[in-house]
């Protein structure tokens, strides 16, 4: 079943308050670890074209980015009440804190790209409660973007996130995220009058949708939320052109 009109209003309500203090943690560098964070990406009065080049150069013509978690410093730790983030033993690691929330992190080069497929995989290690692990494309800012995932409720969909205003644009059944087992997401979004999305699960297609007027390029990054404690790692993230 698709999650509940309920759960929507109560991740939107978490999000205000955890990105205000994972910002807050980002921006004012929190920990020793955490690197000089660049400047947040502005909401732009008009979007750049599509064909706009990505701010990151591809060492291959498909791979554009690539991240094994090898260093600490290669994604923003943060850490609060709501939650925390933080690369640990090659995995990036999120964990929600017991009353639930909605958290993001990405990588501390703020990779920008148009058309593309943001790769991850992802291991429940603690928790099951409405859980949903989430890859991010084209965000804009700290509460635009789209993201595509599954639950350990047993649905997979494709988001769009305006203003943290969460529409969800398509569902489907899908194996749940249970813990200890891991599964590849990838997130395809391409053009922008539409953006076309699509989510494939361990190489199967699973879920597609289309925007009018799309995003026209940002960052990617990873995405979790839950009602209740859980841990969520991510491993082997690779951007690539579809």
């Amino acid at each position: 079943m698709a999650p509940s009109d309920e759960w929507r209003t109560a991740r939107r309500g978490a999000a205000t308050v955890a990105w205000a203090l994972l910002m807050a943690a980002l921006l004012g560098c929190a920990s020793p670890l955490s690197p000089t964070p660049s400047p947040t990406p502005a909401v732009a009065t008009e979007q750049p074209s599509a064909s706009a080049e990505p701010r990151l150069t591809s060492p291959s013509p498909e791979v554009i980015y690539r991240e094994d978690f090898a260093s600490e410093r290669s994604w923003y730790r943060f850490v609060g009440d709501f939650g925390s983030g933080r690369v640990i033993d090659g995995r990036y690691r999120m964990r929600v804190g017991p009353d639930g929330s909605w958290l993001y992190s990405t990588s501390t080069t703020w990779p920008y790209v148009d058309d593309t497929t943001m790769e991850a995989t992802v291991t429940l290690e603690e928790g099951g409660s409405a859980v949903q692990a989430t890859v991010v494309c084209r965000g804009v800012d700290a509460f635009t973007w789209y993201e595509a995932g599954v639950s350990s409720d047993g649905v997979a969909f494709i988001d769009q996130v305006r203003d943290s205003d969460v529409t969800t644009l398509a569902t489907a059944d899908t194996e749940p995220l249970t813990v200890g087992q891991s599964m590849r997401l990838e997130l395809t979004c391409e053009g922008v009058r539409p953006a076309t999305l699509a989510l494939a699960i361990d190489g199967r297609s699973v879920a597609e949708a289309s925007v009018p007027n799309g995003l026209a390029l940002g960052f990617v990054g990873l995405a979790v939320s839950a009602d209740g404690a859980a841990i969520v790692d991510f491993t082997d993230v690779v951007v690539r052109r579809p």
